[in-house]
């Protein structure tokens, strides 16, 4: 089911499939590294105005049981905020 989701952003813009691919993958992991890269990931993600990328991530983890998912979720509404101008 989460394949099904992702490939429409892989046709979305050039290289914001790659980012949510990380950002997705250090989600699932508690490995520091991982999580570091997901981060790193996430404000590329905003660098490169992958919007709907960014609408996934926080829909997707908004409301999850992991402290982590939900700061990934946190920043992506953050970020889109700040596009918005408010």
């Amino acid at each position: 089911m989460l394949k099904s989701r992702k490939n429409k952003f892989l046709t979305t813009r050039e290289g914001c499939g790659s980012q949510l691919e990380i950002v997705l993958k250090g989600a699932k992991n508690n490995i520091f590294s991982e999580q570091k890269a997901a981060l790193t990931a996430l404000d590329r993600l905003y660098e490169e105005r992958c919007v709907s990328a960014l609408i996934y991530v926080m829909n997707e983890f908004s409301g999850s049981d992991d402290p982590f998912k939900q700061h990934l979720a946190k920043k992506a509404r953050e970020y889109l905020k700040r596009d918005q101008g408010q």
